[in-house]
């Protein structure tokens, strides 16, 4: 038998369990797509006794919901595992404190912007410039949670536009509220 297919079978049994998936389960998977598969089926390629048709292969990691690379591919050693984790560690380390650093920043520019609003120069090139960063930010991955986590509401209320959502929440932010209680 093939390499691939060795790692097929090996790495099917893997992630299949790991998803808590019995093999009738996935066999009924495969049948509902319109495969001819029983929970012996997925047995016998399992322990390398039958082979699998690129067409079922794809279908499985569908299934899966996992790349079909993932199941063709050797499993990788403890060494290289373990090196990937501690990288992808370090990396949402990172991460992890540059969101604190933007949400500072973010927060300190929507006071800014909020208290600015109140004056004359609230029409300025540097407002202008401002409102844009906060708006291109508005819908990230990093402020939304950053905003959700202060407690605010984020989806508009009744016909407010994404918009004045954002100026309501850069008011609030300016009067020192960070929980999004209802104007006053």
């Amino acid at each position: 038998m093939p390499v691939e297919e060795e790692n097929f079978a090996a790495n099917l049994k893997a992630v299949r369990e790991s998803a808590g998936l019995a093999q009738a389960a996935l066999a009924d998977a495969m049948a509902k797509r319109g495969f001819r598969w029983h929970q012996a089926t997925v047995y016998k390629i399992e322990n390398g006794e039958r082979q699998v048709q690129l067409s079922e292969a794809l279908a499985v990691a569908d299934i899966l919901g996992v790349p079909l690379t993932a199941l063709i591919h050797a499993p990788l050693s403890s060494e290289e595992l373990a090196r990937r984790v501690k990288a992808v560690e370090y990396l949402l380390s990172q991460t992890t404190e540059l969101t604190r650093q933007l949400a500072r920043a973010l927060k300190d520019l929507a006071v800014a912007v909020g208290q600015r609003i109140r004056t004359a120069d609230a029409d300025s090139p540097e407002m202008a410039r401002a409102n844009e960063l906060l708006a291109r930010t508005w819908h990230t991955e990093l402020v939304m949670p950053f905003l959700i986590g202060l407690g605010f509401q984020i989806l508009p209320s009744g016909p407010e536009t994404p918009e004045q959502t954002l100026a309501r929440i850069v008011r609030n932010v300016s009067d020192g509220r960070y929980d999004d209680e209802p104007d006053a």
